[in-house]
């Protein structure tokens, strides 16, 4: 058995065919396909990409052994015949490169693939590492502000997010006075809300929070789409209204909201940018004519 000690809590192990990492003693994960090598001289070279999952998202590829390869595995660069897959001991040597790099960029989460980056990050935390103490909230702030839903949508769905405070994430994510809204509409409703990409995907809240925990997205820092589903809602929270960047609400599941067309008629006027109303379920009148006619004058 080869190993490669990473740092204090970090050692890498190859028993063939497979590569493990091992934190704190313990074994940890068995790696994935290598993505890609970066040499420690050579993480320049990548200062265009913005981490390994937007080089994934980018290219619509497979990123490996430095170079991006498409799903037909030719190398995008060079059509090389004499291509043939890596050997399982020198892929190990390519993940004890890349976690030695990782280790020594103060684990820069843009350097592995979100899915390995996090879950380490976060037993190192637990193992006692003070420096990914630090660094775990960092990182999730960081790569939530990176716009690459892939990794927002990973962060949401494994409950990263939790490890900030409310405010924490709020203020860290917005203007202040959005960030001040959404914290003032939390209070009044009882609820608490949780950054998606898009309020219309289908990323589900875990059930036992569904009640309390709602989504907001947000453009330029400013909130663009808010969740307010089944809130016992009869109107819309005068501080809504402050959103003035809003293009999507849902307000469906409110059964005591009775959308009228002199309220929807106030809402657009108030709400200039809003494009997305889901109002089902909700009380409401026949207002199909009445908002065709309206859309038109507007």
């Amino acid at each position: 058995m080869t190993e490669f000690k990473i740092n204090d809590l970090i050692t890498l192990k190859f028993r063939y065919p497979s590569t493990e990492i091992y934190v704190n003693g313990k074994r940890f994960i068995q790696c994935k396909q290598l993505l890609l090598s970066i040499p420690k001289d050579d993480v320049e070279k990548y200062s265009d990409v913005e981490s390994i999952d937007e080089a994934v998202e980018i290219y619509d590829h497979s990123v490996y052994k430095s170079q991006i390869y498409r799903d037909d595995g030719i190398p995008e660069m060079e059509n090389d015949e004499n291509y043939s897959l890596i050997e399982p001991e020198e892929e190990f040597w390519d993940h004890c490169s890349n976690l030695q790099v990782w280790s020594e960029y103060d684990y820069d989460t843009r350097l592995l693939k979100v899915n390995l980056a996090f879950p380490l990050l976060k037993q190192l935390a637990k193992a006692g590492d003070d420096l990914a103490q630090i660094k775990l909230k960092e990182e999730i702030l960081k790569r939530l502000l990176s716009g690459s839903e892939s990794v927002i949508e990973f962060l949401f769905v494994e409950g990263y997010q939790d490890y900030l405070s409310n405010e924490e994430l709020l203020t860290g994510l917005l203007e202040a006075k959005e960030a001040e809204t959404l914290m003032e509409i939390q209070q009044k409703l009882n609820i608490i809300f949780k950054f998606v990409p898009s309020i219309n995907r289908g990323l589900e809240v875990a059930w036992k929070e569904r009640k309390i925990v709602h989504k907001f997205s947000m453009s330029n820092k400013k909130v663009s789409g808010l969740d307010l589903f089944n809130c016992n809602l009869t109107e819309l929270p005068d501080n809504t209204f402050k959103l003035k960047s809003i293009k999507v609400i849902n307000i469906g599941r409110n059964p005591s909201f009775n959308m009228t067309l002199g309220y929807f008629k106030d809402l657009i006027n108030k709400l200039k940018h809003l494009k997305i109303l889901v109002f089902s379920q909700n009380q409401s009148e026949n207002l199909s004519s009445g908002i065709e006619k309206l859309l038109k004058k507007n």
